[in-house]
């Protein structure tokens, strides 16, 4: 499955190192460094055969080299240790360069985990060991910024020291930095900040290396809702930018004017920007082009002003062309993946492009060749914008299938491009450029999925034999488990058996006669029967149990939805879920769409009634708890009138059917028990075994689907942002006529 959120931002979110944990490999094992590769006195060593270090990753190097320097000059660990911490922060150095590279994220993680388990407690350590699980995905690394913080009082080391620990807490939103307002941002970090860019020490390409750093931990900085997190640091990088040197000054204050504008426009589609603020977009983005001349006039041969080009001349607030922009960008650096990726968003239809020429660019990145390059693999991030348009196009943000990867052609290019780059000799070394082997195999596995040949899929998954990188799946599906179980069980002794019970209940439309369930039933038995596969039998089992709760259903009964592992029967709408039980799951927040909610698969006729328990920890208040009936789309692609009928914590009901919403107090538990009755014409919420809301509309239409669970969000990155839901079950309704309960008169009245 794929969600679209379409962000109408500029550019898209930077590819960010931080997040490496889609490049990991899970069986390698730890084996440490030479002292030699930590680089701190004198001469880099390669390290990665077939990719030796370009100049700036070099210059990078020895400006990170200066961390390792004062860790020696300042620890209180023993010396014996100090060798072995050293070779732990190269390795995660190593992780942060524009082409990462290393054995794996989660092996660099343990490197530092043995350290502590020797007794070190160095907090510039602990500080690279924040930022190790920052590159492996790790939430619990937010949790550990405060010890870190804390840790820097102890030991007199310079202030500077402090920039890995406070640049990692800036790329999650730590509330260490944001402790109860997002504009409440730490002093410190903008000390150190400031510092940093206007160190008088700084080599010719270090300064391009420390607006990388600054570039890489703001991330999407010109999104509206980043601005209180961000424009603190801008502000005191103006009040010093005198002292910077001068081509950084004229990137950061560009950088600077570029998101103003933005901020000022706002994220949405240009019908919807007011009047007021195009004149000042104008102005800020002009100045910013500004800027940037300059900057490029400075070094000539530097890529970062075109690329932030590329981003203003898509807007047509100066008169340029993104086309040439990128192409005097790729001339300068045909590596820059920053390059592609503005460019890929300027093309995209919203900006006046095309997908024929998005489809386009990601031939000629594929046609580069050069595997030691992240830019032949732009390929599949291209595809999967294409497809992402297509299925706007049609106003579709959820969808599972995926013509354009089923095109001639396409996946077998992106076989040819996994393969090479796996085939590459910068992969065959002890410390590879990212992504590795496993990596590149998951992604080989995902594509044959995405282009339905789950064959070739299944011979990726059992000669990796099942170790494929869960991250890696993550990101290419919401759903993997199910993915998984469904792709054995259609490639089994009993696949057709498996088709032929789909194609049946595919064939007719809810609700579905007695026969047709028997019918396939049966088969998805015989399928169960014919293959002793584990996935394919969980796969069918899932079926066979939701089958008989259809049967309960069309007997009046109640049909028990149920959960499994790879949550087969339900599709997942936001919101990162987990298995407990058969009759209980738990989902915590996903930053990348606004709901954690989940909606059965199976569809039931109206009037249905829908009983669950629902759980939250007391620090959700005013988190709607519930159901909703999901409505049409706006233009901008987001949810419009859903209707919702559920609680909040920690005292109120919200029923939002109709033309009135209702708010209403009363009394709740952590975990409440809801129903939900819904007809044409007709909807009731109970809580706790008592009604509480009674609405009666004739315009309301409850169908087709329903989906359960937490609006518009939980909180992000908090162990206290949960939800639990349990005993979820639907049966058939028949709606009261009026007088037979007690009811609301009127819409948005209580009753």
């Amino acid at each position: 499955m794929r969600r679209t959120l379409a962000r109408h931002t500029w550019g898209p979110a930077f590819l960010v190192p931080f997040l490496m944990a889609v490049m990991t490999s899970p069986d390698a094992g730890i084996r440490a460094e030479s002292r030699a590769s930590h680089g701190s006195d004198g001469e880099i060593p390669e390290v990665t055969p077939g990719a030796p270090f370009t100049p700036f990753e070099r210059a990078a190097l020895k400006l990170w080299s200066r961390d390792i320097e004062m860790y020696r000059k300042f620890t209180w660990d023993p010396p014996e240790m100090q060798d072995e911490a050293a070779e732990f922060m190269r390795a995660v150095q190593l992780q942060f360069l524009p082409r990462p590279r290393g054995r794996d994220p989660r092996i660099t993680s343990a490197m530092g985990e043995k350290l502590f388990e020797k007794g070190c407690r160095d907090p510039l350590v602990r500080s690279y060991y924040v930022l190790a699980l920052l590159q492996e995905g790790a939430l619990r690394s937010e949790a550990f910024i405060t010890q870190v913080l804390k840790g820097f009082d102890e030991i007199c080391y310079p202030e500077e020291a402090r920039w890995v620990a406070l640049y990692s807490a800036l790329a999650v939103k730590s509330s260490v930095l944001f402790p109860s307002n997002p504009g409440n941002l730490s002093g410190d970090l903008v000390r150190v900040v400031t510092r940093r860019l206007c160190d008088p020490t700084l080599e010719p390409l270090m300064v391009r290396v420390v607006f990388f750093e600054l570039r890489v931990v703001l991330g999407n900085s010109s999104a509206p809702e980043n601005r209180t997190q961000v424009e603190p640091i801008y502000k005191g990088c103006m009040a010093v930018k005198e002292k910077m040197d001068p081509w950084l000054q004229h990137m950061i204050t560009a950088q600077y004017l570029i998101d103003e504008g933005w901020w000022m426009r706002g994220n949405r589609f240009a019908q919807y920007v007011s009047p007021a603020a195009w004149p000042i977009f104008h102005e800020k983005l002009v100045k910013a082009k500004g800027e940037l001349l300059e900057a490029l006039k400075l070094h000539p041969d530097w890529v970062e002003p075109a690329e932030l080009m590329i981003g203003v001349a898509m807007t047509g607030e100066t008169g340029d062309s993104a086309d040439e922009w990128f192409e005097k960008a790729v001339a300068l650096d045909p590596d820059s993946l920053h390059a592609y990726s503005s460019y890929l968003w300027a093309l995209r239809p919203r900006w006046g492009g095309s997908v024929e020429e998005m489809y386009q660019l990601a031939i000629r990145a594929a046609d580069y060749r050069k595997y030691d390059s992240r830019v032949p693999a732009f390929f599949l991030t291209a595809i999967e914008d294409v497809e992402e348009e297509l299925h706007l196009a049609q106003n579709e943000v959820i969808y599972e299938d995926h013509p354009v990867w089923r095109m001639p052609g396409v996946y077998e290019r992106a076989c040819e491009i996994l393969d090479g780059m796996i085939k590459h000799p910068s992969r065959q070394g002890e410390i590879v450029l990212y992504p590795t082997y496993e990596v590149l195999m998951t992604r080989k596995f995902c594509v044959a999925c995405r282009a339905g040949r789950l064959q070739e899929a299944r011979q990726i998954a059992d000669q990796l034999r099942g170790k494929l990188s869960e991250p890696v799946l993550f990101t290419w599906y919401q759903q993997p488990a199910r993915l998984i179980a469904e792709m054995y069980a259609l490639t089994g002794k009993g696949a057709e058996k498996i088709k032929a019970a789909r194609q049946m209940l595919e064939g007719i439309p809810p609700p579905y006669p007695n026969d047709v369930l028997e019918k396939a039933k049966q088969l998805f038995e015989e399928a169960y029967a014919a293959d002793d596969h584990p996935q394919s039998r969980a796969y069918c089992t899932v079926w066979i149990r939701e089958l008989e709760g259809l049967l309960a259903f069309n007997a009046g009964d109640w049909c028990p939805l149920r959960f499994d592992p790879g949550f087969t029967r339900w599709l997942i709408i936001g919101g990162v879920w987990t298995y407990e039980d058969e009759n209980t799951a738990v989902v915590r927040a996903n930053p990348s769409y606004p709901r954690t909610v989940i909606r059965p698969r199976a569809s039931f006729p109206w009037p249905l009634e829908v009983e669950f328990d629902i759980q939250t920890h007391e620090h959700n208040h005013g988190v709607f708890l519930g159901l909703a009936v999901p409505r049409e789309l706006n233009e901008e692609f987001a949810p419009t009138n859903d209707d919702r009928l559920g609680v909040a914590l920690p005292d109120e009901i919200w029923v939002t059917v109709g033309k009135k919403p209702i708010c209403l107090p009363s009394p709740l538990f952590r975990l409440n028990h809801l129903k939900v009755q819904l007809a044409d014409g007709y909807a009731a919420l109970w809580v706790n075994g008592t009604l509480m809301v009674e609405v009666r509309d004739p315009n309301f239409r409850p169908g087709p689907k329903f989906d359960v669970g937490a609006l518009p969000q939980l909180f992000e990155r908090s162990e206290k942002g949960w939800a639990r839901l349990r005993n979820v079950r639907v049966r058939k309704f028949e709606p009261p006529k009026p007088g037979e309960v007690a009811r609301a008169q009127d819409i948005g009245q209580a009753p």
